[in-house]
């Protein structure tokens, strides 16, 4: 989630029913939530409004004495919204069913993964959100931290994975050996993440040349990252060249530092 908008279970969010004119500024869409909703946005309450291709998104928030509009846009797809009441003029949303509505996520229609020949496979619905979930908690709870137990971030990691390749199919292979006396290492959080984004950003993936990202400990106690290179054609600015740069972290065992 965006730095610029933080999702917390201590406020409601409420999903408009209507579409919405994203030309709306501040005084259209807090005319809206009073005039429509019976509601006051200044009680610190957010709300959610989408257009009628559902691919441009307001989230309406007062806090620290002003007004915010977060605006997002989908480049592909568009924003999936779960059902309302007949009735219902707005839906009560929880933070993870927004943050699954912000990235675009569907849990209401059949979920699949791709396996290795590129066939589809179906996936219960709750095993998705509960990976989603998993990330979102994770990301929410230590994104704070200075470290981690490498245990927890690789909890977090076997979901990450999974939701990645739910997205991107036999493109990207994931080969994890960690040895259980080095899942004792505390790391920065969501290194591994990191890591495998930038992989991403820089390499191609597709079935026929798919990015293998490997993770394993040494006997040494080193915890290695490497993939096989796929360069883009165009290399994203700002990554020291972009393809193999090696990147270095500590890993803090007790009393002794070791390098990822």
């Amino acid at each position: 989630m965006s730095g610029l908008l933080s999702l917390s279970d201590r406020r409601s969010y409420h999903l408009y029913r209507k579409e919405t004119d994203m030309r709306k500024g501040f005084n259209q869409l807090c005319g809206i939530v009073t005039n429509e909703l019976g509601r006051q946005v200044t009680q610190g309450d957010a709300f959610i409004f989408i257009n009628r291709p559902r691919t441009h998104l307001k989230l309406l928030v007062y806090e620290q004495g002003g007004f915010t509009i977060f605006y997002r846009r989908l480049e592909k797809g568009a924003f999936e919204v779960p059902p309302f009441d007949l009735d219902a003029k707005s839906l009560q949303l929880t933070t993870d069913q927004l943050h699954f509505i912000l990235q675009g996520i569907s849990l209401q229609r059949s979920v699949t993964v791709k396996d290795i020949n590129n066939h589809r496979i179906p996936v219960e619905n709750k095993i998705i959100g509960e990976a989603f979930s998993k990330i979102y908690r994770y990301v929410i709870v230590n994104s704070s931290e200075r470290l981690v137990l490498l245990a927890s971030e690789m909890d977090f990691f076997d979901a990450y994975t999974f939701v990645m390749k739910h997205r991107i199919g036999a493109g990207l292979q994931f080969s994890i050996d960690i040895k259980m006396e080095s899942r004792q290492f505390y790391l920065p959080p969501l290194t591994l993440q990191v890591l495998t984004e930038r992989a991403l950003t820089c390499n191609r993936t597709s079935r026929s040349e798919p990015l293998h990202i490997r993770i394993y400990s040494t006997d040494s106690n080193e915890l290695v990252v490497e993939n096989n290179l796929l360069p883009k054609s165009e290399q994203p600015e700002g990554l020291d060249g972009g393809i193999g740069a090696f990147i270095e972290a500590i890993i803090f065992y007790p009393n002794e530092p070791r390098r990822l």
